[in-house]
C-alpha cells in the first residue's frame, strides 16, 4: 500500500462513518442521489435514470465526476460535477457542487462509477443515505445492495430489476 493510499484510508477512518442501512421501503423513499462518471456513461443514460425515478414521484439529485479541468468543462453540461481540479493532491473532492451534495440526506444513493479513481470511494462513503446501491461487486464493502446488470448496460431492464428489488425489500 502506498503512502498516499494509507493517508486516504486514514482520513476516511477518521470520519468514523457508520455503515448501516436505514431504508424506509420504496414507498417511503423521497430523495434519490445518482453518482456517475462522465466518461463511463452517456448523458442519455443519465437522463433515462432521472426520468425513471421522477416518473415514480421521487426527487432526484445527480453528481457527476468529470476527468477534465473545470475550465475545460462543456458550459452546457447540465449536471453538478466534481472536476479533475476539484480534488486535493490525495484525491479528496472539494468544490461547491460536492459541498452541496454531501449536505443532503438521501433515502437512496446509486453509484454508477466504474473507474478506480479514489474520488468514487470517497463520494460513496461520505454520502448520507438510507441505502446505498452499487453495480460492481468490489463495492460491496460500503454498498447495502449490489446489483449485477452490467452486461446489458444500464438499460430499461436494469432499471426495472432495481425497482423490483427496492420494492421487495421491506421497510424497517
Amino acid at each position: 500500500m502506498s503512502l498516499l493510499n494509507w493517508y486516504r484510508n486514514r482520513q476516511l477512518q477518521k470520519l468514523n462513518l457508520q455503515h448501516h442501512s436505514d431504508y424506509k421501503g420504496w414507498e417511503g423513499v423521497e430523495r434519490i442521489a445518482l453518482y456517475f462518471e462522465a466518461t463511463q456513461i452517456k448523458e442519455a443514460e443519465i437522463e433515462a435514470w432521472i426520468q425513471f425515478f421522477e416518473s415514480a414521484g421521487k426527487n432526484v439529485e445527480v453528481l457527476v465526476y468529470q476527468s477534465v479541468k473545470r475550465k475545460d468543462l462543456n458550459p452546457n453540461w447540465p449536471y453538478p460535477s466534481i472536476c479533475k481540479d476539484d480534488k486535493s493532491w490525495w484525491g479528496w473532492p472539494s468544490g461547491l457542487d460536492f459541498g452541496t451534495f454531501k449536505q443532503h440526506n438521501f433515502d437512496l444513493f446509486f453509484d454508477f462509477s466504474k473507474g478506480e479513481e479514489p474520488v468514487h470511494q470517497i463520494v460513496a462513503e461520505t454520502a448520507v443515505a438510507g441505502m446505498k446501491v452499487a453495480f460492481q461487486k468490489r463495492k460491496s464493502d460500503w454498498a447495502d445492495l449490489v446489483v449485477r446488470c452490467e452486461k446489458e448496460g444500464y438499460t430499461q431492464a436494469c432499471r426495472e430489476e432495481v425497482l423490483a428489488l427496492l420494492k421487495f425489500i421491506n421497510a424497517q
